[in-house]
Order: structure tokens, then C-alpha cells, then sequence
């Protein structure tokens, strides 16, 4: 993140405001590259909260009307911002910009959001936003969330998230559209809160843009979502699917592990068959007889465990279960 070598700031909220007003009354080009009645960049600026609706005519003192363009270069936000009071805001672009508190980027009437190399290291929120008119425009680039993204009510058909880092984010989407919108290099993160039609959604998206591996996270979260709404039943409903899911949960979760498979496969087969000799039903110990009775494949096995046959028979099919657990997993772990 570039930085300025000197930040126009002051001490107190409303000293910064009365000399923000001079600024915009001088006409400084260095705080304020661009200024006009209806298009404002401010430029190297440590602002303080930008949270009340007032604040707004200290961007655009002489404009009684719709504003066309705010623009923030460079510039930190040591206290809240909340651009959702601005209603007369139409476009509104973040450049290299560092947010120290909380963000509420919603417009109420606005028509393009842009955030381009910019930190945020408290909560974010957009709440309403609809990107399916042409006029309309969602884009973030090159930033990255350290903390709760809130994204609410919105439809983000055409949006963009380019090169995004949620690793330690925490996303929250409520009544939220993604059928459509475009995703390159974001890294995702552990923690979602969301609704099983929205991983769905996201899935899909992720599918049809070729990005298997992501797309099976949100495959899992989907399920596991699933799994809590059969929770939310009758003891006596859904028993198959209850028993299946949560079956499935254990043994890959969701085949979204290959090494699970693997761990049940080995870890099962070595207890039965040192139960089995414990109980005095196989008279050999060796690595060679264990490696027979732990291959499903194994023909020699029928005939060298033919007193506990039923045991093995069902060992052999519970094994091959697990290996196709395991190719399942595999398969979608290296799709291409």
C-alpha cells in the first residue's frame, strides 16, 4: 500500500472539519485534486468518523442536488465511515485507501461502488445493492478484510472481486443474489454465516467459472447446512437422509477429504483384525495376512479367512466404501 509522505489530519473531529472547510474554500489541489459542485477527490486525508448525514455538505457545500462522484486517494479512516446517510451520492471510489474502523459502504441511490488496493481492519457492510441495471457497478480489486463482511439485500449479478484476500474475514450474506457476478484470485476464508441456497449460488458460480476446488468448499457448506435443517425435525423424519449426511460428515466431509477415508480405512481395519485375533478367530499376526484381509481385492483372503467369511465379507464392502470416499475426494481435488 503506497502511503503519503504527509497526511492532512487534526486533533479533534470538529477541528478537522473547519479545516476541511478551508481546504475546499482555498481550493487545495494538493488535499483536493479534483473539486467541483457535483466531483470531489480528496487525496492524502486522515479523516475522522464520517458517520452523519451532515458531514456530507462539507464534500459538496454549494451542491443542493444529486452529487456525481466522490473519490478517496489515499487516504486512512481512523474513525467509522458510513456513506449510507450520503442520499444524494451517486458514484463512490476508493483508492488505496486503509480503513482503521468500521465501513458501511451502502448507498441508497448510488450507482457505482469501486475499491481498488485498499485495507479494511474492522467491519465492512453493504447493504441494497443492485448491479443488474447497466448503469450500475460493483467492483473490488486488490484489497483484503481482516475482520466481520456484512453483505445484505443485494443482487451482485455484474459485480467484480478481483485478487480479494477473506482468510481472516468472517462472511455474513443475507438475501444476497451472486448468479452472475465475477470472481478472480479471491481468497476465501474459514467463517460463513449464510443460508444453504446461498452456498448453492455460490457453488454454481464458481463452477461454471472453471474454480473446482473452491466451488467444493462451498459444495460442503451447502451440505452442512442441509445437515442442520434435518436437525431442525422430527426424530422420526428424514432418517435415512439424517443417518447419510452425517455419515458422510464423518467419514470426508462431504468429500471434501481425502485423507479421511484413508484415516477410517486403516484405523478400522487394524482394530477389527487385532479384535479378531484378541477373540482367538485368526491364528496368525503378521503384516502379510493383515495386508489380505485389509485388501477388499484380496482372492487369497477368502480362503485364509474362511471361518470368519461373514466378518471379512462385510469388512470388504464397508473397505470399498471407503476407497470410493477416497477417489470421490481425489477426483474433485485435483478436477482441472
Amino acid at each position: 500500500m503506497n502511503k503519503c509522505d504527509q497526511y492532512f489530519s487534526a486533533e479533534t473531529s470538529d477541528a478537522f472539519w473547519s479545516d476541511f472547510a478551508e481546504l475546499y474554500k482555498n481550493n487545495n489541489a494538493t488535499y483536493l485534486p479534483s473539486r467541483a459542485s457535483n466531483v470531489l477527490s480528496c487525496k492524502c486525508i486522515e479523516f475522522p468518523d464520517i458517520t452523519e448525514a451532515s458531514i456530507f455538505d462539507y464534500f459538496f457545500p454549494s451542491n443542493t442536488q444529486i452529487a456525481d462522484s466522490l473519490n478517496f486517494i489515499n487516504c486512512k479512516f481512523q474513525g467509522e465511515f458510513d456513506s449510507s446517510k450520503f442520499q444524494k451520492l451517486k458514484n463512490l471510489t476508493f483508492d488505496n485507501c486503509e480503513f482503521m474502523a468500521n465501513a458501511d459502504i451502502s448507498l441508497a441511490s448510488g450507482e457505482k461502488i469501486i475499491i481498488n488496493d485498499s485495507v479494511f481492519n474492522a467491519n465492512f457492510r453493504i447493504i441494497g445493492f443492485d448491479t443488474r441495471h447497466d448503469s450500475k457497478k460493483f467492483d473490488l480489486k486488490n484489497c483484503s478484510f481482516s475482520a466481520i463482511v456484512d453483505i445484505e439485500n443485494c443482487i451482485l449479478e455484474k459485480a467484480k472481486l478481483i485478487n480479494i484476500d477473506f482468510k481472516k474475514a468472517t462472511l455474513i450474506f443475507k438475501h444476497t443474489q451472486f448468479e452472475g457476478i465475477k470472481f478472480n484470485e479471491v481468497h476465501w476464508g474459514k467463517k460463513y454465516q449464510a443460508n444453504r441456497d446461498t452456498f448453492r449460488q455460490l457453488k454454481v458460480v464458481l463452477e461454471n467459472q472453471k474454480n473446482f476446488i473452491d466451488s467444493q468448499l462451498f459444495y460442503s457448506l451447502e451440505l452442512n447446512e442441509y445437515r442442520k435443517e434435518l436437525k431442525q425435525t422430527k426424530l422420526y423424519e428424514n432418517v435415512e437422509d439424517k443417518f447419510l449426511f452425517s455419515f458422510n460428515r464423518i467419514v470426508s466431509n462431504y468429500g471434501q477429504s481425502w485423507t479421511l477415508p484413508l484415516f477410517w480405512l486403516i484405523t478400522l481395519s487394524i482394530a477389527l483384525y487385532m479384535g479378531l485375533y484378541c477373540l482367538g478367530l485368526i491364528q496368525t499376526y503378521n503384516f502379510n495376512d493383515f495386508m489380505h484381509f485389509f485388501n477388499p481385492l484380496s482372492r487369497a483372503a477368502g480362503e485364509k479367512f474362511d471361518n470368519i467369511y461373514g466378518i471379512w465379507f462385510l469388512h470388504k464392502i464397508f473397505a470399498g466404501f471407503l476407497v470410493y470416499q477416497f477417489i470421490v475426494a481425489a477426483k474433485r481435488k485435483t478436477k482441472l
